[in-house]
């Protein structure tokens, strides 16, 4: 309504384009808008009609909660099968480690335990993050070596001795490449 008794009404124009702000900068013009903020940031948005008339929005204010500190590594070497020794320490997130096969994305392996607790039978790239609830941190690279046992043999003296016959065992290894110890029973 206009001063004097004029008045008219008509049907709001849409809004065509967009613009986002952060307080300072424009930060895209698309709708829906994807960010990445680092830390506490208010954004508006102002639209646009076809007549060049806008409108912009209250502030929506995002706060971003920090990322935990990434678990320290502790890897291992191992002889053949087995559940590797290696293991992770907290990094202050509260210890709710998560086992990867990749550094991001991948494949998640294991959830809980500072070790892993499934057997092996090749060398391992693990990579492990710690969850504080609410985020997850970066992911540490933990290495479970896994060294192929020495072939060994076995062979005996006398195949068909008598009863109360000393017979001669013997153990030969093929190679010491991985310092293993053998013990004969």
């Amino acid at each position: 309504t206009i001063s004097g008794g004029l008045s008219f009404s008509g049907i709001p124009a849409p809004i065509v384009s967009f613009s986002w702000s952060d307080g300072t900068n424009t930060v895209g013009t698309t709708n829906p808008l994807t960010v990445t903020p680092t830390g506490t940031t208010s954004y508006t948005v102002s639209g646009f009609n076809a007549q060049g008339c806008s409108i912009t929005s209250a502030a929506v204010t995002v706060t971003v909660n920090p990322l935990p500190a990434a678990p320290s590594a502790n890897n291992s070497i191992q002889c053949g099968n087995g559940v590797p020794a290696c293991f992770v320490t907290s990094g202050g997130g509260g210890g709710g480690f998560k086992w990867y096969d990749a550094q991001t994305g991948g494949n998640l392996l294991q959830t809980g335990g500072s070790t892993y607790t499934t057997s092996i039978s090749t060398t391992t790239h693990f990579w492990v993050s710690e969850s504080n609830g609410t985020c997850e941190s970066l992911r540490t690279e933990v290495i479970a070596s896994v060294n192929a046992p020495d072939a060994i043999q076995a062979s005996v003296d006398d195949n068909n001795p008598c009863a109360n016959t000393s017979i001669a065992l013997t153990a030969t290894t093929t190679g010491n490449a991985n310092g293993n110890v053998y013990n004969f029973v």
